[in-house]
C-alpha cells in the first residue's frame, strides 16, 4: 500500500513540473489576455478656463476617440488665468487677476473622482507684492506652488498644505524684468524666461534656480534667448528646454545637464518653424506641439536637440490664436484653448497621427485661456 501511494505521489509531483516546465518558453496565443482582461482606461478630464465668463469648463475625454463630453461648469473669481493640477490629482488650483486691481486670488478645488467636478474649497487673496499671478507650477512632490508675477517682475515661491487648505509664502525674488513663462524639472531645477528691457527690442533670458526641500531658492545661472521668449517647455525626460521666442518668431532648444540643470543651446529654428507662440511635448518626447504665431498648430518630430517640422504644418489654419495646448497622456490626442476669452473662445480636439500630424476631431465652446488635463 505505502508503494501504491508513493507511485502516485511521484506520477503526480513530475506531472507538474512539467506543466510549469512548459510556462518558462513564450506565452501561446491562446493563453495571451484578451483585450477584455485588459484593465480599464484611467479616466482623464479636461479643465479649460475662459477668462471674460470667469468659468472653469469641465470635459469627461473619451478614451477612444478623443471627443470631449461636457459636465457642469464652475464658477471661479474674476478674470482666472491659470489652471493647474496638484500632482495628488485631488485637487486643483486656478490664479485670478483682475485688471488694474490687487484683487487677486488662488482659488482651491476639490476633484471628484468619479466625474470629475470640482468644489469650490478655498479661496485665498494673495497680499502686496505678490499681486498679478499669472502662470503657476507645482514641483513634483506637490509641495510647492511656483507662481510668476509679470507686472510686478516677480516670481514666489508658496509652500501648500492641504491638510488646512493653505499658502505659506516662502521666498520672492526680483527677477528684474517681466517673466513670462516658467517650467520645473523632476530634479527641483526651475526655469523662467523674461522680456529684456525694452520687450519688442531686446533679447531676453532663461533663469535658473535650484529649489531645496525647505523651499529656498538658489541662482545657477541664466541663458540667453531671442526677443519676448514667451513660453518654454522641459520634455518629460527632462533633457531639452524648448523656448518660443514670440517677436523673434523662432525656436531655440536647449540641452539641459541633470546634474547641475544648466542650459547649452543646440538649435534655432526659424521661417515657418519658428513662428511659435505656446508649446506642448507629447508624453514620449517624439512630438512637440506649438501654437503658431501667424495662426495653426505646427507639429515637430523630435530626436535628442533636432526639431524637424512635419509636413502640413501648420495644421488647422484657423484665424484664431492658440493661447494654451494640452496633450492626453496616452499621447494620443491634443488639446488647443483657441481664443481668449469671452462667448467666442473654444477648445479644438486634436487626433496626434503616428506621423506626428493632426486631423481635428471637434471644436468645443469653453475657455481657451488655459487648458490642463487630470
Amino acid at each position: 500500500m505505502k508503494k501504491f501511494l508513493l507511485g502516485v505521489f511521484i506520477f503526480v509531483l513530475v506531472f507538474t513540473l512539467l506543466g510549469c516546465s512548459s510556462k518558462k518558453g513564450p506565452i501561446p496565443d491562446n493563453d495571451k489576455p484578451t483585450p477584455d482582461d485588459d484593465p480599464k482606461p484611467m479616466d482623464r478630464y479636461l479643465y479649460a478656463l475662459n477668462s471674460r465668463l470667469n468659468q472653469l469648463f469641465i470635459f469627461k475625454i473619451n478614451n477612444t476617440t478623443g471627443e470631449l463630453e461636457k459636465s457642469p461648469s464652475a464658477n471661479t473669481d474674476q478674470e482666472p488665468r491659470c489652471v493647474v493640477v496638484h500632482p495628488d490629482r485631488n485637487h486643483l488650483f486656478v490664479c485670478t487677476n483682475l485688471t488694474n486691481s490687487i484683487y487677486d486670488y488662488i482659488d482651491i478645488f476639490e476633484i471628484d473622482g468619479n466625474n470629475g467636478s470640482v468644489r469650490l474649497i478655498k479661496t485665498i487673496q494673495l497680499q502686496q507684492p505678490n499681486v498679478d499671478p499669472r502662470e503657476m507650477v507645482f514641483t513634483l512632490d506637490g509641495k510647492y506652488l511656483c507662481v510668476i508675477h509679470p507686472d510686478k517682475r516677480l516670481f514666489s515661491i508658496y509652500r501648500v498644505d492641504l491638510s488646512n487648505y493653505s499658502l505659506k509664502l516662502v521666498t520672492t525674488i526680483n527677477t528684474t524684468y517681466a517673466p513670462k513663462a516658467i517650467a520645473v524639472s523632476s530634479n527641483g531645477y526651475i526655469y523662467l524666461s523674461i522680456e529684456g528691457q525694452n520687450t519688442l527690442a531686446d533679447n531676453g533670458k532663461v533663469l535658473i534656480y535650484k529649489i531645496s526641500a525647505d523651499g529656498s531658492v538658489s541662482n545657477k545661472g541664466e541663458v540667453a534667448t531671442e526677443i519676448q521668449p514667451i513660453d518654454i517647455e522641459l520634455n518629460k525626460a527632462g533633457t531639452q528646454l524648448y523656448v518660443a521666442n514670440f517677436t523673434s518668431r523662432s525656436l531655440m532648444v536647449f540641452a539641459v545637464d541633470e546634474s547641475d540643470g544648466l542650459l547649452t543651446h543646440k538649435n534655432t529654428y526659424t521661417g515657418e518653424a519658428g513662428k511659435v507662440r505656446s508649446l506642448a511635448v507629447a508624453p514620449k518626447d517624439d512630438f512637440v506641439f506649438a501654437g503658431s504665431s501667424a495662426f495653426g498648430i505646427n507639429a515637430y518630430a523630435a530626436n535628442g536637440s533636432e526639431l524637424t517640422l512635419i509636413e502640413g504644418s501648420p495644421f488647422d489654419d484657423q484665424e484664431i490664436a492658440a493661447y494654451s495646448l494640452a496633450v492626453d497622456p496616452s499621447g494620443r490626442f491634443l488639446y488647443v484653448g483657441q481664443g481668449y476669452s469671452g462667448e467666442y473662445a473654444r477648445v479644438d480636439a486634436y487626433t496626434i497621427e503616428a506621423s506626428g500630424g493632426l486631423t481635428l476631431i471637434d471644436r468645443y465652446q469653453a475657455g481657451g485661456t488655459w487648458v490642463t488635463i487630470r
